[in-house]
């Protein structure tokens, strides 16, 4: 059996990028979560323009890109993460094939306890994510210093993502994007607030 993963991974992963996902009906492309698998694992990611989390985890099996819209992945995390009560001792070696069908039109699911379910490639491209998070981008500058301004809800989304896990904030400043890492198997991206470029001042109540 080829392009074997833990579903528990699946599961994992897709419920990670979910939480990146635009809920913006005019950009149905941003709505989408992109899987990735290849000789370093298999990642799913997904942005909404101003954050992005890209999770992975391992894979055995060939390589492929696939988009998922809303509707399959909500299927898919649920059925990933659903055990019955003579798979739940089991959980850390429940397994799911992926099948590529159509010529990469469809991906079918086959979980081990016999689950099984077939998902159709949603027809939005999704955007060119990799550059956000090249080595140029993360690389430390000491001549950049700035104050950068986030919009708290995008950073409660790493929160959901990083558990007990630390979180490392890498920035060059205010004109570049954030890139957050978690663990091994999490990249994100945060983009700053627009007009917050005032430096720190210690407040007189201080």
């Amino acid at each position: 059996m080829g392009n074997v993963m833990l579903a528990s991974d699946l599961h994992r992963i897709l419920a990670e990028a979910k939480a990146f996902t635009s809920k913006d009906k005019t950009l149905p492309q941003l709505g989408t979560v992109r899987i990735e698998a290849g000789n370093n694992g298999i990642i799913a990611v997904a942005t909404d323009r101003y954050s992005l989390g890209a999770s992975r985890a391992n894979y055995d099996g060939d390589s492929f890109g696939f988009n998922l819209g809303a509707s399959s992945v909500d299927s898919l995390i649920r059925i990933s993460g659903t055990l019955s009560a003579a798979w739940r001792k089991d959980a850390a070696f429940r397994t799911v094939e992926i099948v590529v069908l159509d010529g990469f039109t469809a991906l079918q699911f086959n979980f081990a306890d016999e689950e099984s379910i077939t998902v159709k490639a949603h027809d939005e491209s999704f955007p060119k994510w990799k550059q956000l998070v090249s080595e140029e981008t993360i690389a430390p500058d000491a001549q950049v210093e700035a104050t950068i301004g986030y919009n708290p809800k995008l950073l409660a989304k790493f929160c959901k993502v990083a558990g007990s896990r630390p979180i490392r904030v890498c920035n060059r400043g205010r004109a570049k994007a954030t890139i957050i890492t978690i663990g091994d198997e999490f990249v994100g991206v945060i983009m700053a607030n627009r007009g917050v470029d005032e430096g720190y001042t210690k407040p007189n109540w201080l």
